[in-house]
């Protein structure tokens, strides 16, 4: 009983925390950027998470047919054969199914199916067509502000990796995600700046950026 009190009394006070305390842009001055948002959300940091543990429609077998499912719900499938859990293991083959079969059919969870797809597939050591088709999958999620697939799109065109090499083209989408909030593609902005693959729009540009972290 006195550990059920006790860890209550730590998830209200560390709900509290993070309403009172301010998020991290706020602290930091000069940066023409949007402020951040909190690193971590502790007031939400004692309630259950929806993901899912276990596989509900035994989709173990499934190969591409057309199923009779909301589409938000083959999406969780979906995640969970990606990262898999205590009770399911994981099935990357099975999760790019899923999440290709969900990219090409309308619906309100379609661009995140192709930000999570293409990140799938260049977890991989693929052709360069299906490179291509990442790049083309996270244009389609970056220009509809799905989180993370500017920062990704941003890293190809840097790399060279699924698009032609274009540094201005990585800026730009570091420079989206950034706005956004992403510290990663603040450092990656930095980066470019430093090494003068990209001209900064002031002296202090590179310096700025690089204090998002």
């Amino acid at each position: 009983m006195k550990k059920t009190v006790a860890k209550l009394a730590l998830c209200v006070s560390l709900g509290l925390a993070a309403v009172t305390t301010p998020a991290v842009g706020q602290v930091r001055s000069g940066i023409n950027l949007p402020l951040f948002p909190q690193v971590r959300d502790y007031a939400n940091s004692c309630r259950p998470s929806n993901a899912l543990e276990r596989d509900p429609y035994n989709l173990t077998a499934w190969r591409g047919e057309v199923l009779n499912l909301p589409a938000d719900q083959l999406l969780a499938v979906a995640e969970l054969y990606a990262k898999g859990s205590g009770a399911t293991a994981p099935n990357a083959d099975l999760a790019l199914r899923m999440l290709r079969y969900l990219a090409d059919r309308p619906s309100p969870v379609q661009l995140r199916a192709k930000y999570l797809a293409a990140v799938q597939i260049l977890d991989r050591a693929g052709a360069p067509d299906q490179d291509r088709y990442a790049a083309q999958l996270l244009a389609d999620a970056a220009a509809a502000r799905v989180g993370g697939a500017a920062r990704e799109l941003g890293v190809l065109y840097e790399s060279g990796r699924g698009a032609p090499q274009d540094f201005e083209m990585a800026a730009r989408y570091y420079r989206t995600a950034a706005s956004e909030g992403d510290a990663d593609s603040a450092f990656a902005l930095a980066r470019l700046y430093y090494e003068g693959l990209v001209r900064a729009p002031s002296a202090t540009a590179a310096d700025d950026m690089s204090k998002l972290g």
